[in-house]
């Protein structure tokens, strides 16, 4: 989740590699649109994680780059 990488993640790489730059990369993808995965996160009170939210916390965290892909699809994963 969003909330994980700030909160768990993100220090956690600081702390180790202070100096690494860091992609953040958005997994999945296909699921953004399922009607199954929309149906459980809307039980919830959730919704899938937009392109901007991604791009936004990948920013807040000083990310050198914001990717999105689906292994499934292959989307974002052939140029």
């Amino acid at each position: 989740s969003l909330k994980n990488i700030l909160e768990i993640w993100y220090p956690e790489v600081r702390h180790f590699c202070p100096n690494t730059p860091i992609i953040l990369v958005g997994t999945k993808l296909e699921l953004r649109d399922d009607k199954d995965t929309i149906q459980k996160l809307k039980k919830d009170k959730q919704t899938p994680i937009s392109y901007h939210q991604g791009l936004t916390v990948a920013e807040r965290i000083g990310a050198v780059k914001y990717l999105e892909c689906s292994a499934l699809t292959q989307m974002g994963l052939k140029t």
